[in-house]
């Protein structure tokens, strides 16, 4: 519904029942993203904190040119900001239908707080001209302008649920957690085991967490 909505083609959305590869080799490829839910509780926030706080201090928080990557300023919004995370970091892999909503968006937006040439460079990211590094830097800043909008300072204990989001990218895994401030670098990894090697690290929160009321969704393209 959302991929329809929003006017993405070529992909869709399937559910992931766990993370053993018998059953991940149930899940049809491509395999381009898995979007990871789980409860987010006071534990989850200082073990996720420990683990980005460390990148911080090693120099390693950074948001590499190619993402597409937003920070949530309002509550419950983790959802929202998973599923561009997980649609626009594979903009060469999906098509952006004219007449979707997304597209629609856009043009709304235009109408908003955002200066003439803001809007004009938003306009000039959809030509085909403009590379996809160039697109997905110009959605960044505006995404982050509009949620910026009404934005609140502490999201973190108002959320039931959070969301985040794995792609591979250059040979390697990132985690996508739009609490955060910059994407991680989970370390090696292939288009073909993206699923097992995400898999293992939700594992790891699960583990850790001792929950096991989470779920998994995998953005997969389509079979012509």
């Amino acid at each position: 519904m959302f991929l329809d909505q929003f006017g993405f083609e070529g992909v869709e959305f399937n559910e992931l029942f766990g993370f053993d590869p018998e059953l991940i080799s149930c899940v049809p490829g491509p395999h381009l993203a898995l979007v990871f839910c789980y409860p987010y509780r006071e534990k989850a926030f200082e073990y996720r904190k420990g683990i980005y706080g460390q990148l911080v201090a090693s120099d390693k928080g950074i948001v590499p040119k190619w993402a597409f990557f937003t920070e949530q300023f309002i509550a419950n919004a983790c959802g929202y900001h998973a599923m561009l995370h997980a649609v626009l970091n594979n903009l060469g892999k999906i098509e952006i239908s004219a007449n979707g909503y997304f597209a629609k968006m856009i043009e709304q937006f235009k109408d908003k707080k955002l200066k003439s040439e803001e809007t004009e460079e938003i306009e000039e990211s959809t030509s085909s001209q403009c590379s996809s590094e160039d697109f997905v830097s110009r959605m960044t800043d505006f995404f982050s302008k509009i949620s910026l909008e009404g934005s609140e300072t502490d999201v973190s204990g108002k959320i039931d649920h959070h969301f985040i989001v794995f792609i591979v990218r250059d040979g390697h895994l990132f985690e996508f957690d739009s609490l955060q401030k910059f994407p991680r670098d989970c370390g090696p990894s292939t288009n073909e085991t993206l699923l097992l090697d995400a898999g293992n690290i939700c594992q790891e929160l699960m583990d850790h967490l001792g929950e096991i009321s989470c779920s998994a969704i995998a953005l997969c393209a389509k079979e012509n």
